[in-house]
C-alpha cells in the first residue's frame, strides 16, 4: 500500500496535467480499508466470530480487491 502511494506521488509530480483517477481510487481504497475493513477486523477479533461481520467484511474486501486491480491498471495507462 505504502508503495503505491509513493508511486502515485511520484507519478503526479513528474507530470503537467494530472487524470484524478489515480488519486481518488488511492484515497477510496485507504478510506475503506481503515474507516471500514480495520475496525470490522477488531470487531472479529473482539467478538469472536460473527456472520453479519464476516459479510460486510467480505463485501468490503471485494470493493478494496477491485480498487487494487484498477490502481495499477490506471498507473499503466496513464504511464505509457
Amino acid at each position: 500500500m505504502l508503495g503505491q502511494v509513493i508511486f502515485t506521488i511520484g507519478y503526479f509530480m513528474d507530470q503537467q496535467e494530472t487524470n484524478p483517477c489515480l488519486p481518488v481510487a488511492l484515497t477510496m481504497t485507504w478510506i475503506i480499508t481503515f474507516a471500514v475493513s480495520a475496525p470490522i477486523h477488531d470487531r472479529l477479533q473482539k467478538n469472536g466470530k460473527d456472520p453479519i461481520q464476516i459479510k460486510k467484511l467480505i463485501r468490503t474486501n471485494w470493493y478494496r480487491t477491485i480498487l487494487w486491480t484498477l490502481i495499477p491498471v490506471m498507473q499503466v495507462l496513464l504511464h505509457g
